[in-house]
């Protein structure tokens, strides 16, 4: 059942099509002018319009099809005329209506027509619905798998962005720890602009990027005629970041006379520019992120323990590349988009040569290598597109070598080809560094194969000793 609008000055006509449509179960209304439309078309929201397309006062039943068009949800459409004719059709249609009948009009045609348009236009909702329920889907995978840009499909980092979610809402300061290139700074900025804090300042130093000299005036600030060359009052970072974030990167490099100052600045909030004799209370969210071990630094002294422990409330931890490998392709996804966006070039896939060598590299740079590895690809892939080994940085392109020996080549064939299968899941092991699941992807086989041949080739034990290490 549908709700259907009749538009026409004839009110005999106005009877005739309401009966034929009630008794085919619609709802129906009908009315005798354009002017009258609009107001019902906004609150009873028809989901059929039957519009006559002249009037006796001259007026124009086309002038009311471009309002309708800017409806949502908008009514189907059907144009009734006396005056049929191709043109008159077409010329109506292309203007926005659904169809077009001639008067008289044949009941059964009205019914059929009706019921055709009112399934259509349900069809139709219901595929919308459908968009909406896949674009929320995709929408619901891309937070789950990226967030402010850090990617990641992995248990190890799910555990990271669910405990991003936990300490957005606080002040407490937050530890990062991770070697190079794991992504910190994308943590820091993702607690920041996820935070009740986040139209407010974030504001990033690196302590190993300048000396300790410098390096307290640009935290702390310095008041005129502090040292030589300090000619007006200069107003420190941490003042600056007031109300907002403050990464401190890499604070394992940090001198021990600002270890101090830092550590007043997360006891009390306070903050003292150089040469001067009074202190400003600034409202700051500290994080901290570091690449070396805080732990040894505290033992051979580099580092205070004091103000290890206020910076140690919050842990977060962010695992290296070759501990999250089953990451990579969707990293590679990631980057290959951003590289469309930045550069307007569009990579349409990978070799599985170039996939494979990517998956079983080290990454000692970490994700930071991943992405320029995969920028400087681009650059240099082919015509069609795909990146391929050739387009791969040198150091990705070089894998164990594996040689046919003279004493291979002098055995027998089935006995040669054991000797290149040990000596293939050996290497393919330890460029995995024992994963047996990417080692078998690689070699093309499965599980099961994969653990037969190990206890085969006696490499079960160098397996387990790749997985420790």
């Amino acid at each position: 059942m549908g709700r259907i609008l009749i538009i026409d000055d004839d009110a005999d006509i106005r009877a005739v099509l309401s009966e034929i449509l009630q008794v085919a179960n619609h709802e129906v209304k009908g009315i005798a002018s354009i002017e009258e439309a609009r107001p019902i078309l906004s609150e009873w929201q028809p989901n059929l319009l039957l519009c006559d397309l002249f009037f006796g006062d001259s007026t124009d039943g086309m002038t009311l099809l471009p309002y309708i068009q800017n409806l949502s949800p908008r009514p189907m459409i059907i144009m009734m005329s006396g005056y049929g004719s191709i043109e008159l059709a077409v010329t109506t249609m292309k203007q926005g209506a659904d169809d077009f009948l001639t008067k008289p009009i044949n009941q059964t045609e009205l019914v059929a027509r009706v019921e055709r348009y009112l399934q259509l236009q349900q069809i139709q909702q219901e595929v919308n619905q459908l968009r909406m329920q896949n674009l929320r889907l995709q929408s619901e995978i891309e937070e789950r798998h990226c967030f402010s840009n850090l990617v990641g499909q992995s248990p190890l980092m799910q555990q990271v962005f669910d405990l991003i979610m936990k300490v957005v809402d606080s002040d407490k300061t937050v530890l990062i720890l991770g070697e190079s290139g794991t992504g910190k700074e994308l943590v820091a900025k993702a607690i920041h602009w996820n935070s009740p804090r986040r139209n407010q300042p974030f504001i990033i130093q690196n302590c190993a990027a300048i000396p300790r000299e410098l390096l307290e005036s640009e935290l702390f600030g310095h008041v005129r005629g502090a040292f030589t060359g300090a000619t007006r009052d200069k107003t420190g970072l941490l003042e600056q970041a007031d109300q907002g974030s403050f990464l401190l990167d890499e604070i394992g490099d940090l001198d021990g006379l600002l270890q101090a100052k830092i550590l007043r600045v997360v006891e009390d909030g306070m903050v003292r520019r150089i040469g001067d004799n009074k202190e400003r209370k600034v409202n700051v969210r500290l994080i901290c992120a570091t690449s070396c071990d805080l732990e040894q630094k505290i033992r051979s002294g580099a580092f205070r323990t004091d103000l290890y422990y206020r910076l140690n409330v919050i842990t977060i931890n962010l695992p290296p590349l070759r501990d999250r490998r089953e990451d990579i392709p969707l990293l590679i996804r990631h980057f290959l988009s951003k590289q469309e966006k930045n550069t307007g070039r569009c990579i349409k896939g990978l070799s599985r040569q170039a996939m494979a060598a990517l998956e079983s590299y080290s990454w000692p740079g970490n994700v930071r290598e991943l992405e320029n590895a995969i920028e400087q690809a681009s650059l240099f892939a082919s015509e069609e597109q795909i990146l391929t080994l050739d387009n791969l940085p040198v150091a990705l392109r070089q894998t164990s070598p594996m040689t046919l020996t003279t004493e291979i080549s002098s055995l027998p064939l089935p006995e040669a080809l054991e000797q290149l299968e040990r000596i293939m899941i050996s290497n393919t092991l330890e460029q995995t560094n024992g994963n047996k699941t990417l080692t078998a992807r690689l070699l093309g086989v499965n599980r099961t194969y994969l653990y037969d041949r190990l206890d085969k080739y006696g490499l079960s034990a160098i397996s387990s000793k790749c997985q420790v290490s």
